[in-house]
């Protein structure tokens, strides 16, 4: 039963991503799930699920991030937050009940070392940038669903053992599931908003959505003037954590910016159109402060949703790639994708353009533990500079 669910969503893979066979032939897919199904069998959902994203790992290496299997519904969450630094797992945000492990560095969940649940981990995620795999093990480790289909950890359990080393001392804490969101988001759900830091007008730019008609027009208006008034030319935008949406929603912001001061925070977690707002940042001149972001300029995207029983089937169905003369292009045909992959001029688009910021800074565990951003601070001491032009 389950080996069929698997080849049915394998079929829709074929027939709706502009090139399954990418990066693998058919030849030697075939040999490679054949290696799979004998080294993991396929009892339930948790091991499909895992199992399904391994094969799409090798079929896409690290060209397209946005084709995978998710849960159709995943109503529980780990009332903790990660952060992966320094290959080491530590955590950065819990509910009161289990604020005695805060900032506590991650050893073991279920008695299974982190260094192998992250080994784990790396063979179902496809990545372009270390930064994405970083963003995908932080939110791994508190979503219970998918942690349980990583095989060393038993998908029955619904309370997880950590054991923590926090001060010199070893912690074991049993971590109860909880409702999803019940330890509420890290910062401001709005798209976007504004804040005024001394002379410099700081935006944050979450999401590549409107939550109504015309939403950013009516920040561009309000910053408008408040720039006007006070004679601000100054602006930081934060991009940090923009996991994408439309791409377009951006352009109206970006032509107020045009000859203004402007610098751009960027992480790890900007990623689909997020990354596509670099572009547009970049050509009005913006500096940027962060670390690489989670996907390559050259990647495949844009996706179609299939359901699937208790899964959403996600196809990336469109090639976006990037050239500095003329900026993005968007392949959308498998025909048209056939054609561009077979004139060798353009192979040096297949391969992934990664973004490097112009100040790479990487917040540290001290400045969680502190409550400080340290990014933010050096956004504000660059756009300050005399030098700055």
């Amino acid at each position: 039963m389950y080996i069929d669910k698997l080849n049915e969503m394998l079929k829709l893979v074929e027939e709706n991503h502009l090139d399954m066979y990418f990066n693998i032939t058919k030849k030697d897919l075939e040999t490679f799930i054949k290696e799979i199904l004998e080294k993991y069998k396929i009892k339930d959902d948790y091991d499909l699920y895992y199992v399904f994203n391994l094969i799409i790992k090798k079929i896409f290496d690290c060209f397209d991030s946005h084709t995978k299997l998710v849960w159709e519904k995943n109503t529980s969450s780990l009332s903790l937050r990660f952060r992966y630094l320094n290959n080491k797992l530590y955590i950065i945000r819990t509910d009161e009940e289990n604020k005695d492990i805060l900032f506590g560095q991650v050893l073991e969940v279920n008695n299974i070392e982190i260094k192998q649940l992250i080994q784990e981990i790396k063979k179902v995620v496809v990545y372009s940038t270390d930064e994405y795999l970083t963003s995908c093990i932080e939110n791994i480790f508190y979503n219970d669903k998918i942690l349980k289909t990583l095989p060393s950890i038993d998908n029955n359990v619904d309370i997880f053992n950590f054991k923590i080393l926090l001060n010199n001392n070893i912690i074991n804490k049993k971590i109860k599931t909880k409702e999803k969101y019940s330890l509420g988001p890290s910062k401001p759900k709005q798209n976007y908003y504004f804040e005024v830091i001394d002379d410099i007008i700081y935006i944050v730019y979450n999401s590549c959505h409107e939550n109504y008609h015309n939403q950013m027009l009516e920040l561009i208006d309000k910053i408008s003037v408040l720039s006007k008034n006070n004679n601000i030319n100054k602006f930081i935008i934060d991009l940090r954590g923009n996991t994408g949406g439309d791409s377009r929603i951006i352009k109206p912001l970006i032509k107020f910016l045009k000859g203004k001061k402007v610098v751009t925070l960027v992480d790890g977690k900007v990623f689909s159109s997020g990354s596509l707002a670099i572009v547009d940042l970049s050509n009005i001149g913006s500096k940027f402060v962060g670390t690489k972001i989670g996907t390559a300029f050259n990647v495949f995207g844009h996706i179609n949703v299939h359901h699937f029983d208790n899964f959403v089937l996600i196809i990336s169905v469109k090639y976006i790639y990037f050239d500095k003369k003329d900026g993005v292009h968007i392949i959308t045909t498998k025909e048209e994708f056939k054609k561009f992959k077979d004139n060798k001029y353009n192979h040096k688009y297949l391969k992934p353009n990664i973004f490097e910021p112009d100040y790479f800074i990487e917040n540290k565990m001290e400045d969680y533990i502190d409550n400080f951003d340290r990014q933010k601070q050096e956004a504000i001491n660059i756009i300050n500079e005399k030098s700055y032009k």
